[in-house]
């Protein structure tokens, strides 16, 4: 089969990795892939076309497909499009943000493919634009049963509806091997934070609540990965006053090749706010690497964290997080359950493989129909 892709961004930033995760498992079973990304501005690289490149996946630069609705871009790229369909015949063209959404569904022609598309959120976009594609969208996939409900809500109906959990690299993310493990210090637990460094993820939250543990716990060490423009007021700052600033370690941006080895050598990993990415990818990740996960209630968080993977948190107040820390440094055994949990849980479930699988079973039917 021949497989579009449309992301309308040119960052490796979102949902990014899931659609790419996706295109290279169809493309490793053998089917035609084509992804089209944003198109940056004038001597920006266009990083998203670059790890497409590097995973093998075909890149088109036809299109505009900018983040923000831009009317005259939109005709440029619905022209466009409708020629390469006319000429290309995709089995199906696959969307994963509101621009690219519009977009495929605006070509969509008596006889064009069907249009798929991931939702990465808990709720549907419900605007104008999110309106004018609802009827014209022939498959959801929804993350999780709650945004299931929501789309359902919506008047989306159930035999529209694919239901899959977020999907993760399950090669490149893994537990720690037995050699590994020797490069771990001495008895003492490492606690890790990815994410950007905004006022609204609630970093001050977690430096206190890692300091109160840490006023028990002398083994504790926490470190951040990422970086933000307001890093030292929202992080850094919060850090030296806490008292405990030889503990908090700030490890900033790494590179791709270098963080699946930060992040399967942690003992636990704690994620308050979804991000840019609301299916938590860091969240995910770590679930895949045998690492627990300390996690708040917040968008789809409580339904991708299953019990038997990670804590959930009663609220994400200092205090609740200083005992969930400390629960999981004590309790040796259960941190090794959860971490053989999360593995079991994202092998089984968060399979790119499998969600391709139901994907061409449920649209098998419509597509023999065009």
């Amino acid at each position: 089969m021949k497989i579009f892709h449309l992301f309308s961004n040119y960052k490796f930033t979102g949902p990014a990795d899931l659609a790419l995760l996706l295109a290279k498992s169809q493309l490793n079973l053998g089917h035609e892939v084509l992804f089209f990304s944003g198109t940056p501005p004038y001597g920006t690289p266009n990083h998203l076309a670059g790890i497409a490149s590097e995973r093998g996946i075909v890149y088109r630069p036809d299109l505009h497909l900018p983040k923000h609705f831009h009317f005259r871009q939109l005709l440029k790229d619905l022209n466009t499009l409708k020629a390469i369909v006319a000429e290309e015949k995709p089995d199906w063209i696959h969307c994963h943000l509101p621009g690219d959404h519009l977009l495929g569904c605006l070509a969509k022609g008596e006889k064009a493919p069907p249009i798929v598309k991931s939702q990465y959120e808990l709720n549907p976009v419900n605007n104008l634009r999110g309106k004018y594609c609802r009827p014209r969208t022939d498959l959801w996939i929804s993350p999780t049963p709650t945004a299931t409900q929501n789309l359902l809500s919506w008047k989306v109906e159930t035999n529209r509806i694919l239901e899959h959990p977020p999907i993760v690299d399950l090669q490149r993310f893994q537990p720690e091997t037995r050699e590994s493990e020797t490069e771990k210090t001495g008895d003492s637990i490492h606690i890790g934070v990815v994410a950007r460094m905004q006022h609204h993820r609630r970093f001050p939250e977690l430096i206190k609540g890692f300091s109160l543990a840490a006023m028990e716990d002398p083994s504790l060490n926490l470190h951040i990965f990422g970086r933000g423009t307001h890093q030292d007021e929202v992080a850094k700052r919060p850090a030296k006053e806490s008292g405990f600033a030889d503990r908090i370690h700030f490890s900033g941006y790494l590179d791709s090749n270098q963080y699946p080895g930060h992040l399967r050598r942690l003992d636990l990993l704690i994620f308050l706010v979804p991000g840019s990415d609301g299916t938590c990818r860091a969240a995910r990740e770590a679930m895949a690497s045998g690492v627990p996960v300390i996690a708040s209630r917040r968008g789809l968080l409580p339904e991708l964290i299953p019990s038997t993977a990670g804590l959930l948190l009663d609220d994400d107040s200092p205090e609740a997080i200083s005992r969930a820390i400390l629960q999981l440094s004590r309790e040796t055994g259960l941190r090794r359950d959860l971490a053989a949990g999360g593995r079991a849980y994202t092998e089984s479930f968060c399979n790119a493989e499998i969600l391709f699988q139901a994907l061409e079973s449920l649209l098998h039917g419509r597509i023999s129909t065009i």
